[in-house]
C-alpha cells in the first residue's frame, strides 16, 4: 500500500511539474520565442513557409505597397515581401525576434526600407492610415485581445487596403502538426473570424479553411 501511495505522489508531482513548465515551453517555442531556442526555430521557419506564401498570395504585393506584418518573428515573410515591396515594417513583443528580423532583412533597414519595432499588436505605433497591406500569419492564435488587434489593425490601413490574417481553424485536417501548442491556442469557426472581422470594420471579408491553414481576407472601407 506505502509502494502505491509513494508512486501515486510520485505521478502527481510530475503531473504538476510538467503543468507548471507548460507556459514556459509555448512562450519559448511560439508566444514569446526567446534565447538560443527561440532563434533556432524561427531563424529559417520552414513548417511557416506554406502559410507565408498562402499570406503573400492573398495579398498580390505590388511595388508601391507599404506593408506591415504583425507579429514578423525571424522576419522571413518581411524578407520575401522586400523583394517586391518598396517599403514595409514589423513588429514582434519578443526582443529576439526583433533582433533576429534585423539580421535576416539588415540591408532593408540599413536602406531606410524596413522598421522593426518591439510593440504589442494592440498598441501599434504608428499614426492613422500608415499602410496599404497588413499581413498576420502564425500570430493571431496567440493574441490574447483579438479584437482589440483587429480595430488597431483597422486603424493604421489606408482606405482601400488589404488585409489577410493566416491561423489554423477550429477544426481542419493536419492539426496534428499543433499538438504540442493547442491546449492554448485561440481557435475560431470560419463565420466567427469573419464576424470578428466585420465588427473591427472591415468590408469583404472573405475567410477560408485549407486544411491546416485558415486564411482571412479583408479590406478596409
Amino acid at each position: 500500500m506505502r509502494v502505491r501511495t509513494r508512486t501515486w505522489i510520485g505521478v502527481c508531482l510530475a503531473a504538476g511539474a510538467a503543468a507548471a513548465l507548460y507556459p514556459r515551453f509555448v512562450d519559448l517555442t511560439a508566444r514569446r520565442p526567446t534565447g538560443p531556442i527561440g532563434r533556432r526555430l524561427y531563424a529559417e521557419p520552414r513548417h511557416h513557409h506554406m502559410s507565408f506564401r498562402l499570406t503573400l498570395d492573398l495579398l498580390g504585393l505590388g511595388p508601391q505597397d507599404h506593408l506591415l506584418e504583425v507579429g514578423c518573428g525571424g522576419g522571413t515573410l518581411l524578407n520575401w515581401a522586400l523583394a517586391v515591396v518598396r517599403r514595409a515594417a514589423g513588429i514582434d513583443h519578443s526582443r529576439d525576434m526583433v533582433r533576429l528580423s534585423r539580421e535576416r532583412n539588415r540591408q532593408a533597414v540599413a536602406a531606410g526600407r524596413l522598421a522593426l519595432v518591439m510593440a504589442d499588436a494592440t498598441a501599434l505605433p504608428w499614426r492613422d492610415r500608415t499602410f496599404t497591406a497588413i499581413a498576420c500569419a502564425n500570430t493571431f492564435f496567440l493574441l490574447p485581445r483579438p479584437r482589440q488587434a483587429l480595430a488597431e489593425m483597422y486603424r493604421v490601413l489606408q482606405v482601400g487596403g488589404r488585409m489577410v490574417v493566416a491561423t489554423i481553424p477550429a477544426g481542419g485536417s493536419d492539426l496534428w502538426r499543433h499538438a504540442p501548442w493547442i491546449p492554448v491556442l485561440r481557435r475560431y469557426s470560419d463565420a466567427e473570424l469573419a464576424a470578428m472581422l466585420d465588427q473591427a470594420g472591415f468590408t469583404g471579408a472573405s475567410v477560408q479553411t485549407r486544411g491546416a491553414h485558415q486564411l482571412a481576407y479583408a479590406v478596409r472601407r
